[in-house]
């Protein structure tokens, strides 16, 4: 089977960048994993690459849903980290099947 994914944001770091402030520079989340009622989590930090100026979005405007996209498309390694996420979570329904 296949787990299900989802980001969770836990925070976030701003600081100014030229003109703009509050310009949103770190992410700390976690990676959660579901399959068969067994959840695995891992806690992960991602920099954020610069915005531009027109494409930049103030803090007071910024949605969880963007913040999510951001690191999906900044974090790098998020294939490995859900691969790992998986190889736990195989392990653990594997270990619940023969406990039931």
């Amino acid at each position: 089977m296949s787990a299900t994914f989802k980001i969770k944001i836990n925070a976030i770091r701003t600081g100014n960048v030229g003109d703009l402030p509050q310009v949103i520079r770190k992410v700390e989340f976690t990676v959660q994993g579901t399959e068969n009622s067994q959840t695995f989590e891992l806690p992960q930090t991602v920099d954020l690459s610069e915005p531009e100026a027109s494409s930049f979005k103030p803090l007071s405007e910024v949605t969880e849903s963007d913040v999510v996209n951001w690191v999906e498309a900044n974090f790098a390694n998020m294939e490995a980290v859900k691969l790992h996420i998986q190889t736990v979570l195989d392990r653990e329904v594997a270990k619940a099947a023969l406990e039931e």
